[in-house]
């Protein structure tokens, strides 16, 4: 039984030794979401629309983050959209930061955002629809695409998380 004892040791300390725990922080890839009400909805493209110089040294650039079922082209379908109205430092577009709630319109704020889930193009109906009272939103621009890590709280009350990495489309 001694001679049987020790080899088992050997391998459990062994295997124990070898065997690799999952790290709390790595999650691998986070998801494309929007997170609100109770509803999770995947999110699918991103809208860049220019609306130019504040006048203030500020640059206002709108986000629209969407899910599938809508055709742009054809101005149909249903899904849901999250808008972000921010402001930044540059005529060239958003560029990395930190982008703070604000009443006024300056270089890294936002000014507006909001969310619709289930919105029907078609019937102009949704089954969600809330503004944005607070939050941040923190950009990370890359060379092909843009993170987004968004986090508002809206007029309801109810908290706002979303996750964007991708390309942005010109609107």
């Amino acid at each position: 039984m001694k001679n049987l004892l020790f080899p088992l040791i050997l391998l459990l300390g062994v295997s124990l030794l070898t065997t690799s725990c999952k790290d709390d922080d790595d999650d691998g890839p986070r998801a494309n979401t929007v997170q609100v009400n109770g509803v999770t909805e995947t999110l699918t493209q991103a809208l860049l629309e220019e609306y130019g110089d504040n006048g203030n040294g500020s640059f206002d650039w709108d986000i629209t983050l969407i899910t599938d079922g809508f055709d742009l082209v054809n101005y149909s379908g249903a899904g849901s959209i999250l808008y972000l109205d921010l402001n930044t430092n540059s005529a060239d577009g958003l560029v990395s930061g930190t982008y703070n709630w604000s009443a006024d319109r300056d270089v890294f704020t936002i000014v507006d955002g909001g969310m619709t889930l289930g919105y029907d193009l078609a019937t102009e109906t949704s089954d969600y629809e809330m503004s944005a009272t607070a939050g941040t939103v923190v950009i990370t621009v890359g060379d092909n695409e843009t993170e987004f890590d968004v986090s508002l709280t809206m007029e309801d009350g109810e908290t706002l998380n979303a996750y964007y990495k991708g390309e942005l489309t010109p609107f």
